[in-house]
């Protein structure tokens, strides 16, 4: 009798549970699509292609690989939230908030890779024309990756203390190292190649340990 009052109890909590997942993996999946845009945006528009200083490796290689992971993490966390019995174990809900919480994560590490490009060549950019329109654009994927962030933990119970002073140090680290790296490496077919696998160690390293600290293993949705 307990059990089954304990049955009918559960189902209106998972119920709630998987549309909260399904809301949030539209509202992922719209923030992939205005990542994406975004960075086609900077790289095509006339006003912006020729003052963006992070059109060449290792940026290039950073926003890359940032916008083709968000957007298929994106339909992964489509495809976990509405079929979890056809994905099996990686339906759980905890696979699902992972795969939505990396598309922002995505998104903010590579506006910091494009923050040191900006910093290294503001001659480029600052006070020219389409200058506002570039700043415009990434603030914006910057409040709303944020805002994204606060909606996906809001209703996460942690049974654990997160930890970011590892993520927050791996974060710097990348950081200082594209602030350090010698762009001239890129001239040569060698060093072009490490440079794109440079770029990619800078956006994978971190956002795989903010996840980890932000969602740790024994994590839950809240009633």
């Amino acid at each position: 009798m307990k059990f089954g009052l304990l049955i009918s109890q559960s189902l209106p909590i998972l119920q709630c549970m998987q549309i909260s997942l399904k809301r949030n993996s539209v509202l992922v999946s719209g923030l992939a699509i205005f990542f994406w845009w975004s960075f086609e945006f900077a790289k095509h528009d006339p006003s912006l292609r020729s003052i963006i200083p992070f059109g060449d490796d290792p940026y290039d290689a950073v926003s890359s690989f940032g916008v083709i992971t968000a957007t298929l993490l994106a339909l992964v966390s489509l495809t976990r939230a509405f079929f979890p019995q056809g994905v099996g174990r990686s339906g759980r809900p905890i696979y699902v908030l992972r795969a939505q919480l990396a598309v922002p994560f995505c998104i903010l590490v590579t506006l910091a890779a494009e923050g040191i490009a900006m910093l290294r060549h503001t001659i480029l950019w600052v006070g020219a024309l389409g200058s506002r329109r570039l700043l415009v654009c990434l603030a914006a994927q910057a409040v709303l990756s944020l805002l994204m962030l606060r909606i996906l933990l809001k209703n996460v119970e942690v049974r654990e203390q997160r930890l970011f002073a590892r993520p927050a140090v791996l974060w710097l680290a990348t950081t200082v190292a594209l602030g350090l790296y010698p762009e001239r490496l890129i001239l040569e077919t060698p060093g072009h190649l490490f440079t794109v696998v440079f770029g990619a160690v800078c956006l994978f390293v971190p956002v795989s340990a903010l996840i980890q600290a932000a969602l740790p293993s024994k994590s839950e949705m809240a009633r």
